[in-house]
């Protein structure tokens, strides 16, 4: 019985892809994942990046 109950223990970290950090415990492997911080600024950065090609946007004066 014991054994059964140690199977099931989260024995595998699951790592950010990003910077590194252990997200949590996963009784099986599973494939990297990227943390909740790291996430957010992967979006602030593409927004950031979006609002900057479209301030170069302009239109044509003909």
């Amino acid at each position: 019985m014991d054994d059964e109950e140690m199977r099931d223990e989260p024995t595998f970290p699951v790592l950010c892809v990003w910077c590194g950090a252990e997200m949590r415990r996963a009784s099986t492997p599973e494939s990297p994942g990227m943390c909740q911080g790291c996430f957010q600024n992967m979006v602030e950065e593409h927004t950031r990046l979006a609002a900057r090609r479209q301030e170069n946007v302009y239109a044509s004066d003909r």
